[in-house]
């Protein structure tokens, strides 16, 4: 009967003890104190027993910065892991690349090479005609030029830079021989002078007509000729009248009439 009993409260003892570690593990403050022990510790509501009856929060670890990219408002102890953005170019192919940067600030910027082609303007050489050359007609030549370029990420040039030049094709002079051009030279004054004439003419022409006009206003002109067109039909008068005012002679023919006309009345 004895050891039914010891063995009894040997299990009690270890079901008891087990109860009071689970509760030990649970973090709820144990339930407040209940009363006291031996030996300055208390005793807790839910059967622990210990110096507190406050439950001491498991330890997280993590980002606790809250300006860290990765912060970890569940953490409670920092491990060192915080990590910040470190703004630059991320491109490794850009020339500015910055291999600590991890976000982007749009500032890479790219090195190329490009050609442009350009003409060769011709010279002109002038000989004269005892040194037997010919004419040669002139023919303009062509290169390359290379150029460094930088842009931006969208493609803007920042600089342009010439690198060096090939010439493809190299002009070819013209050569003249100077009576030519003296000649050519001429022949050019003399289309001005006759420019000039003609000029001249139509001034003295409008100035004539002008003068013919009023004289024609003021003066008796029903026997001039450029009266008698009035007596013709529209048509026909219309023409008369182009064909007056082109050819001049009928216009001197009436300007005479009409000083004849004015001298006999003064008289």
């Amino acid at each position: 009967m004895r050891k039914l009993v010891f063995i009894l409260g040997l299990v009690l003892i270890i079901f008891n003890t087990n109860d009071v570690y689970a509760k030990q593990g649970c973090c709820s403050s144990h339930g407040g104190v209940a009363g006291c022990a031996s030996y300055g510790r208390v005793i807790c509501s839910d059967g622990w027993t210990g110096s507190s009856c406050e439950c001491t929060p498991p330890v997280v670890y993590g980002c606790t910065d809250s300006k860290a990219n990765n912060y970890n408002s569940s953490a409670n102890k920092d491990d060192g892991s915080c990590t910040y953005s470190v703004y630059g170019c991320t491109d490794s192919s850009a020339t500015n690349y910055n291999s600590v940067a991890n976000a982007s600030d749009g500032s890479c910027q790219y090195e190329k090479e490009v050609t442009e082609e350009e003409v060769i303007k011709f010279d002109t050489q002038y000989v004269n005609e005892s040194e037997n050359k010919k004419f040669q007609e002139g023919k303009n030549g062509t290169k390359v030029n290379y150029y460094k370029v930088i842009t931006d990420e969208k493609g803007n040039i920042i600089s342009k830079e010439k690198i060096k030049e090939e010439i493809v094709e190299q002009p070819v002079s013209e050569i003249r021989i100077i009576d030519d051009v003296l000649k050519n030279d001429n022949n050019n004054e003399f289309t001005q002078n006759d420019d000039s004439s003609i000029n001249l003419v139509i001034f003295f022409y409008i100035i004539f007509f002008i003068v013919f006009i009023i004289l024609y206003k003021k003066s008796n002109k029903e026997k001039t000729i450029l009266y008698n067109f009035s007596k013709v039909e529209k048509v026909g008068r219309t023409i008369l009248y182009i064909i007056y005012f082109i050819f001049i002679i009928p216009s001197i023919i009436d300007f005479i009439i009409i000083l004849r006309n004015k001298k006999n009345n003064n008289n």
